[in-house]
C-alpha cells in the first residue's frame, strides 16, 4: 500500500536524502540545515519546497525558491510526490495553516540525529561592517 502524500512529504524526503548524501549545511549560529522548507504559492495552493540547495550549500531566498520550483511543481504533483495546501486563509500569516503545519513538521526534523559526517557545507560568517 502506498504511503499517503502530505504537504510535507516532499521536503521530508529531501531532508532524509540530504542527510544520506551527506550534504547538510552548518549555519553560522551552529544549527544544521537540510531542507529549509519554503512555501511557494501557485494556482491557489501553497507548496512546501526546499529552500536549501544541497548541491551548492546555498540557502535560497523565497524568490529564488519560487523560481527554482514554479515550473516543476505541476510535474511533481502529477507524479504524486507533492501536494499543496489550499491558500484561502484570511487572517494573520503566523496562523496560516501552512505556517502552523510547518512549525509542527519542524519538530520532526529537529528530533533527527545528524552526524557530523553528514555536514559538507559551512555557512560563511559575514564580517561586521565598518560604520
Amino acid at each position: 500500500m502506498a504511503e499517503e502524500v502530505t504537504p510535507f512529504s516532499f521536503v521530508n524526503q529531501y531532508h532524509a536524502d540530504t542527510i544520506e548524501q551527506r550534504k547538510a549545511l552548518r549555519r553560522a549560529d551552529g544549527r544544521v540545515t537540510t531542507v529549509n522548507a519554503v512555501g511557494v504559492p501557485l494556482n491557489g495552493q501553497i507548496y512546501m519546497v526546499p529552500g536549501y540547495d544541497r548541491d551548492t550549500g546555498k540557502v535560497l531566498t523565497e524568490a529564488e525558491a519560487y523560481q527554482a520550483y514554479k515550473d516543476i511543481i505541476p510535474s511533481l504533483e502529477k507524479q504524486g510526490l507533492l501536494v499543496g495546501i489550499e491558500d484561502n486563509w484570511v487572517g494573520d500569516m503566523e496562523n496560516h495553516p501552512a505556517n502552523v503545519a510547518a512549525r509542527e513538521n519542524h519538530k520532526f526534523m529537529d528530533e533527527a540525529e545528524i552526524d557530523e559526517d553528514a555536514i559538507t557545507w559551512n555557512e560563511e560568517v559575514e564580517p561586521p561592517q565598518n560604520q
